[in-house]
């Protein structure tokens, strides 16, 4: 009897999870929040520096502290920030950094673990900013929010000296953080493949920088502002497979200047768009194309606009004509049922759409007649594309009403 209770006390002594080896446990520690995989340290002498070699760090911003979010607490969570990177080991690569902190950081922490992920071989980074909501009302916020930055001479951060050193960078988030990030010319990073930037402001430059990785798969561009003088945004990527553009806009909300944005993919497999604002889309030839999104939530201020947007909706389907699969909104076709005159073309756009799915949204709850005329024309060389309708979530669906 006595000898068993020496084992059990034995076996609940034994620690079995320091004993693993270093790999192990850092795949524990990914897991957590940097944060708290430093703690650790404090478990016993195993643990005093099993975090400083982790590959994957991430760092965000307490969501509690949000709604007040005073400058004394993100200042806070940026010095901890920089504390954390100060004290890993400096020889030990990154391979994911995961950045989320209140759009108004201050810069030069930016700067800073840009610099540090880029000297450390960062894979994958991400540096976004907290927004609770992405109501299209944030657009015009983001556009006061540029104006106000550009008033005040604050200085961005340009990145091009970073990217000219970085090898390494295969997937990469941005946030422009109350506009203090510009992106460079040229991004010239041989291994990038996957591109996502939020909230961005574009300039002038700009226009061949997503040209510029030849082993681009993924552009991902929500919520960016293009500028006036940007006539064309040029993407051109041999290999590139999935685009999609979520309410780029003009430094002007609702201008009358489109957007031209010109696509030479011609491995390109899914293109997704969804947005209020006319673009003009020049795209090659798209062998590849599978499937397209349009998703329009428009409000036309002026019926002048009616007709140009309805063209250019047009020119873009025709575009997308190589398509399988197509998935639009019945706000969709409402907008091109506002110039019927224009769907009386013998050759309509589609001749291999397998399939269409169509989604209500908004006060766009079913199929009109003039909806069906649309459908009838877009369909008439593809008449055995089998329809499907899709509900919108209830919460979704109110907040788009």
């Amino acid at each position: 009897m006595s000898s068993n209770k020496n084992l059990r006390s034995t076996i609940e002594d034994e620690d079995r999870i320091s004993s693993l080896p270093d790999h192990i446990l850092h795949c524990i520690l990914r897991k957590l929040e940097a944060k708290h995989a430093a703690q650790t340290c404090i478990l016993s002498k195993r643990w005093l520096y099993v975090w400083k070699k982790l590959h994957i760090l991430k760092f965000r911003y307490p969501n509690h502290q949000l709604e007040n979010n005073p400058e004394d607490t993100t200042s806070s969570f940026t010095k901890s920030v920089s504390r954390f990177l100060n004290n890993r080991d400096a020889f030990t690569d990154i391979h994911t950094l995961q950045f989320v902190a209140p759009y108004s950081v201050d810069p030069k922490y930016l700067k800073k673990f840009i610099r540090y992920a880029f000297h450390h071989n960062v894979k994958f980074l991400s540096m976004t900013s907290l927004y609770t909501n992405v109501p299209l009302t944030a657009i015009q916020e983001n556009i006061e929010r540029l104006k106000t930055v550009a008033a005040s001479g604050c200085k961005p951060i340009r990145l091009s000296r970073y990217f000219s050193d970085c090898q390494s960078l295969k997937w990469l988030k941005l946030d422009s953080f109350n506009c203090s990030i510009r992106l460079p010319e040229s991004l010239n990073l041989p291994a990038l493949e996957v591109i996502q930037l939020e909230w961005f402001s574009l300039s002038k430059s700009n226009q061949y920088t997503f040209s510029s990785c030849p082993n681009l798969r993924h552009l991902y561009l929500y919520y960016c502002t293009i500028p006036n003088d940007l006539e064309v945004l040029n993407i051109c990527g041999p290999k590139l497979q999935n685009i999609k553009f979520l309410y780029l806009h003009r430094l002007r909300y609702l201008s009358p200047s489109h957007i031209k944005v010109a696509i030479d993919a011609p491995s390109l497999v899914s293109f997704s768009f969804r947005g209020s604002n006319p673009m003009n889309f020049v795209m090659s030839d798209l062998p590849c194309l599978d499937v397209f999104r349009i998703e329009l939530n428009v409000q036309f201020h002026r019926d002048i606009y009616k007709r140009g947007f309805v063209l250019l909706l047009i020119k873009m389907l025709r575009q997308l004509c190589n398509a399988k699969s197509a998935r639009l909104t019945l706000r969709t076709l409402e907008v091109l049922s506002l110039a019927p005159d224009l769907l009386v073309d013998p050759h309509p756009p589609f001749c291999n759409l397998k399939s269409l799915r169509l989604r209500s949204c908004g006060k766009c709850k079913e199929i009109t007649p003039a909806m069906q005329d649309v459908l009838n024309y877009l369909l008439k060389k593809s008449p055995n594309a089998k329809i499907e309708m899709e509900e919108l979530p209830k919460a979704q669906s109110s907040k788009e009403a």
